[in-house]
């Protein structure tokens, strides 16, 4: 287990009360990060919601969530265990990579919040994926791993075409995971077929 379910739990709520207000307010942010994957692949949760909204509506959804109890916390909106990260539309994740929001953006579709009627835009998978791949390079921990591969677990042929943006650091980040068990063992049952199977998957966006 990636995370205690007691903490992925609350934080699912502690979003879906964020998206009742965005929504209300005409708000429908986009999801990234650990719940955007949640909606390919319900293998965990996540303790941290990671939205991007539009830079009209950024100050009021800071201020709702100051209003329900968060601080910001170094460059987070923290409450207990669970926190918030927040950016507008105009800004840039994070600067070590090229990667901007804008490219998120591009063809993201609006959907329903996995099991509710609160919507939000959801990234294509293989954005999702290439996001999830370049994090490697600046944090590497096991539920960044875990995501990669659980992504990676859902792609279909045409979705390989993302590896043409994968840049050398990004490739030996990947080369790592190949036949990664433990990783492997947080997202399915670690089989030899199962273990085969990622490992093709690996080797064919690396090619």
């Amino acid at each position: 287990m990636v995370y205690d379910e007691a903490i992925t739990r609350k934080s699912f709520n502690e979003m879906l009360r964020f998206l009742r207000f965005a929504n209300k307010i005409g708000e429908v942010p986009l999801l990234f990060g650990g719940w955007a994957v949640y909606q390919y692949n319900p293998y965990a949760g996540s303790r941290g919601v990671d939205f991007v909204v539009s830079d009209e509506n950024f100050d009021a959804c800071v201020d709702f969530l100051v209003s329900i109890g968060y601080e910001l916390k170094e460059l987070r909106l923290k409450k207990g265990t669970i926190f918030f990260d927040l950016y507008k539309k105009s800004e840039r994740i994070n600067p070590e990579i090229e990667l901007d929001l804008d490219f998120f953006y591009k063809k993201a579709e609006r959907v329903y919040l996995k099991g509710t009627a609160h919507e939000v835009l959801l990234p294509k998978l293989p954005t999702l994926f290439l996001s999830k791949a370049h994090a490697l390079i600046s944090r590497d921990v096991p539920k960044d791993q875990s995501d990669v591969i659980s992504l990676l677990a859902k792609f279909r042929d045409t979705d390989f075409e993302i590896k043409r943006n994968l840049d050398e650091k990004t490739k030996s980040k990947l080369e790592l995971l190949i036949n990664k068990i433990d990783v492997f063992s947080l997202v399915m049952k670690p089989t030899k077929k199962n273990i085969e199977e990622v490992n093709s998957r690996l080797k064919k966006l690396l090619k």
